[in-house]
């Protein structure tokens, strides 16, 4: 089987009936929603706060060994052609992983999300890779996200570690979302680095954590 196969395999049998999409935080009952910088107009100082908590949360969940899957959704309209974007998503891989991207999966699939309103034809393209996390280069990535480096962020970003069970959905330089099916990964992070998450969610998310203190 190929990543995407071997992804939506891992998506029904652990969060079976979740979507791939933002926001993700509302689509699980267990999940957590991080603040990255959302209240930093300074470019720099919003860069290097983002670095310092995407890579400090990354850390507390993922280990070398663990296995991950990467995922980009390209959406594409009639004007925008899969040929436009192929080039892009080569080098992305190839920037981000310290191994032979050859294999990176590409799936086509419906639109996630739908306007009964709109008339423009929209396909999305989703491309998957598994590796161990040791052959992800996590904070090329975030360069990437946080747009300081020279590969320019494109796509919807999904990182799957299939070993603790846990998906991270970096939407914007503003914020993340993480769930998971196991609440003792989640209780840790959240614990850990309580004073990072999103405010305006903070109310829901203690409550999530409350009946297990």
């Amino acid at each position: 089987m190929d990543s995407n196969e071997q992804l939506n395999n891992f998506l029904n049998t652990f969060f079976e009936n979740v979507d791939l999409k933002s926001p993700l935080f509302y689509n699980y009952p267990t999940g957590i929603r991080f603040d990255l910088a959302s209240d930093i107009e300074d470019k720099v100082l919003r860069t290097t706060q983002i670095e310092h908590r995407f890579l400090k949360i990354w850390e507390a969940i993922n280990k070398s060994s663990d296995l991950i899957y990467f995922i980009v959704f390209i959406d594409c309209w009639k004007g925008n052609p899969q040929s436009a974007f192929e080039k892009d998503i080569a080098e992305l891989y190839n920037t981000l992983f310290n191994k032979d991207t050859d294999n990176v999966s590409l799936l086509k699939q419906d639109y996630r999300y739908p306007d009964p309103d709109d008339t423009d034809e929209v396909k999305t393209f989703r491309y998957c890779i598994k590796v161990m996390n040791i052959d992800f280069d996590v904070k090329k990535f975030i360069s990437v996200f946080s747009g300081t480096g020279e590969q320019t962020a494109l796509g919807d970003f999904f990182i799957i570690n299939e070993t603790k069970k846990v998906i991270i959905h970096p939407y914007d330089i503003r914020g993340m979302d993480i769930i998971s099916n196991d609440l003792k990964i989640l209780k840790d992070i959240y614990t850990i680095h309580n004073e990072w998450i999103l405010e305006f969610d903070r109310d829901k998310i203690d409550k999530i954590f409350k009946p297990i203190e």
